[in-house]
């Protein structure tokens, strides 16, 4: 049962490191706008998003090693519970001496990435709803634009003899 944990805990870390961008990049909008509510829900997006993975790998493990490695032979799911038999004890051992050579830490990484997206669409709507925000919420002063255009021309005119 150790194995499985560790191997787990593993593929956990990848997936979490390969989502660990989108959900930096998505906050920076926000901590420019600086916006308490925006940051709130982008952090909790983040928060649910990391269960949602977390849960993804914990149920996915075994088959997406079955999919992937195919040099194991036997299956990841002995890894998952104790064998009983002793035939299942052999090969679960058998599988555990192939696993590091197997898993090396760029197989783990192509893994994850075969398996987690990005999450690319997401980070679209929160850039999309910062975008929305930034126009909505923040005063855009025409004022100083009209004022400097005026004193331009104004320039402009005394320079004109």
């Amino acid at each position: 049962m150790r194995a499985a944990v560790d191997l787990a805990a593993r593929l956990r870390r990848s997936a979490t490191v390969r989502r660990a961008g989108l959900w930096t990049l998505g906050a920076v909008p926000w901590l420019l706008l600086r916006s308490g509510p925006g940051l709130l829900a982008w952090s909790a997006f983040c928060a649910w998003d990391g269960l949602h993975l977390q849960r993804r790998v914990a149920h996915g493990w075994a088959q997406w090693l079955d999919d992937t490695v195919p040099e194991l032979e036997d299956s990841a799911a002995l890894l998952a519970h104790e064998p009983e038999s002793p035939v299942a004890r052999l090969q679960r051992e058998r599988l555990l001496g192939r696993l590091d050579v197997a898993l090396t830490p760029r197989r783990l990484r192509a893994i994850v990435a075969a398996r987690i997206p990005l999450g690319l669409p997401w980070l679209a709507a929160d850039l999309a709803l910062a975008g929305l925000a930034w126009f909505l919420v923040l005063p855009h002063a025409e004022a100083p634009h009209a004022a400097a255009a005026a004193a331009v021309s104004t320039s402009m005119a005394s320079s004109t003899p």
